[in-house]
């Protein structure tokens, strides 16, 4: 029996591999209208879990909308779009998004957040211009002008966004942010039209005020083919692993686009004894997000936990309400600023 080389098996393989890679490159993606529908419903269809809560019939989504779909309807255009849309729409979820949307997803998300006054230069005016220590895209922080703060030494600092990867630099940010309160007789943390972002960010700050390691809430997943399959309850902890703690009276402002991240950081703060929550409810979308891209190039978020209080309560589309709950009811003056200046100089 004939030996073969070594050379000569490597050279098969190579030439078997050439042939499959051009077989694959070969195979086209589907990218029918039919095919990218098909493909967002059945994701969300094993891994949404909200479907029990907000009462949605998947399937009965599915048949209504998979029959509007003709055979040569392009997979870019406007008119499926708008039928992918529709379908999303049935849940009612401010986490779900997709892009791009239709009119019908435009009027859904203006129904909620349009006309929500807040505009961070009515705060500027009452901050020491000299005293401002950050102004950039992720922070602004300085110190409130003694003329509104009954000679007590009150800082602002506002948390614009959470949606910044993980470094050093960041943690070094907040070390100096936190270095600069240190002075001062109370603080207001403002996450007001801050849509949320990455974990860690939100946990070093809370770390940085929490005195001991709390547990705020439960998260759940889908753990099976039905809608109410959902995995056992995951209890959502912080242990503060900093010894330095910013324990002086803090209040945290938030409003309708306080989201996600910023929700999670408004549970763990009610939990730290120092922190009084003002404004109006948050936007009630704490559910992790996956983000994922069909065939013809659109991008959808994936709400794919469940997430509820210590009491079981499901916040989802109703957001966590305020311990003093203050009405934007104008652009001329900011009254949640105001109402958490005049708590923490003591003036009611």
């Amino acid at each position: 029996m004939k030996k073969i080389s070594t050379y000569t098996v490597l050279s098969i393989a190579v030439i078997l591999f050439i042939r499959c890679d051009n077989c694959i490159k070969s195979e086209e993606i589907d990218n029918s209208a039919l095919n990218n529908f098909n493909i967002i419903w059945q994701d969300f269809n094993r891994n949404y879990p909200l479907f029990d809560y907000y009462n949605v019939n998947w399937q009965e989504a599915y048949d209504n909308y998979v029959s509007r779909i003709e055979d040569t309807m392009s997979a870019d255009g406007s008119d499926f779009n708008k039928i992918v849309s529709l379908l999303l729409l049935e849940l009612q979820d401010y986490h779900v998004y997709i892009v791009p949307h239709s009119n019908a997803f435009e009027a859904f998300l203006k129904n909620r957040y349009d006309n929500y006054f807040y505009d961070i230069d009515q705060v500027k005016k009452y901050i020491d211009t000299n005293s401002v220590v950050f102004d950039n895209l992720i922070f602004y922080a300085g110190r409130i002008t003694n003329e509104y703060t009954s000679d007590k030494t009150i800082c602002y600092v506002r948390i614009k966004t959470f949606l910044v990867e993980k470094n050093n630099e960041m943690y070094s940010a907040i070390d100096s942010i936190f270095n600069f309160l240190q002075n001062s007789d109370a603080c207001i943390f403002d996450i007001r039209n801050n849509g949320g972002g990455y974990s860690y960010l939100r946990d070093a700050i809370a770390s940085r005020i929490i005195a001991n390691e709390i547990q705020y809430a439960y998260e759940q997943y889908r753990d099976g083919p039905n809608a109410t399959d959902l995995t056992e309850r995951k209890v959502l902890e912080l242990k503060p692993e900093i010894s330095e703690k910013y324990r002086k009276p803090i209040a945290l402002l938030v409003n309708k686009l306080s989201g996600s991240a910023s929700e999670y950081l408004t549970l763990q703060l009610k939990l730290a004894g120092n922190v009084v929550i003002i404004g109006d409810t948050t936007s009630g979308t704490l559910s992790h997000i996956e983000q994922k891209r069909l065939p013809n190039g659109w991008r959808y978020n994936l709400p794919v936990s469940k997430v509820t209080t210590l009491d079981g309560i499901c916040l989802e589309g109703i957001g966590i309400s305020p311990d003093i709950r203050v009405a934007q009811t104008g652009t001329s003056k900011d009254t949640a600023f105001f109402k958490a200046l005049e708590i923490l100089s003591g003036q009611r």
